[in-house]
């Protein structure tokens, strides 16, 4: 890993199949959706191995969710376990218009979005106990977690999709601006 690790500066991980619950000590819900134990044990050896070279990460949806499980959080495997009455499957909106509400903490390094943001969204996993050394620094108007950090580990990451919306909000452009230019 070590050696993948020389040759990049920075770690994108990104959405997908859902995190398994062995990961966190919990047995498969009935709605858990696919799993891919390859893949979980491959990124969190990236993880593992980027925070020791003190390279910076950056999370999208499910890569915010294994960062969560990484630094010993838990999640909720689908949504009905919370009572959200918002709808983060978004289905069949299109990816690029956003769907619902999040409040930022400014004091972030999510801080130049603006307090109340609209993003969009495509996941059944989000966060029930966050890891040691998170701070959430976002939320839904459900209170559930949209983003994360760690400032000291040079980590990032959102519960939302910038990847499809980049081209016409250009906040979430500036998501990939800043990662990209070293000020996270």
């Amino acid at each position: 890993m070590k050696n993948y690790l020389t040759l990049v500066d920075k770690i994108v991980l990104t959405g997908g199949a859902d995190v398994s619950p062995y990961l966190y000590g919990e047995e498969p819900n009935a709605k858990l959706g696919t799993t891919d134990p390859i893949r979980d044990r491959f990124e969190l050896a990236t993880i593992k191995a980027a925070l020791e070279a003190n390279k910076p990460i950056l999370g999208v949806c499910r890569g915010l969710q294994l960062l969560n499980v990484y630094f010993g959080g838990r999640l909720y495997q689908d949504l009905s376990q919370t009572s959200s009455q918002i709808k983060h499957l978004q289905s069949p909106t299109p990816q690029e218009i956003p769907t619902h509400h999040i409040s930022v903490e400014q004091e972030s390094a999510l801080g130049f979005l603006p307090e109340n943001y609209m993003v969009n969204s495509f996941h059944h996993q989000v966060i029930k106990d966050l890891g040691q050394g998170l701070t959430a620094i976002a939320h839904g108007n459900d209170g559930l977690v949209e983003a994360i950090e760690n400032k000291e580990k040079h980590v990032l990451a959102v519960q939302w999709h910038p990847e499809c919306t980049w081209e016409t909000e250009h906040f979430d452009k500036k998501i990939f601006e800043i990662f990209a230019n070293g000020t996270i």
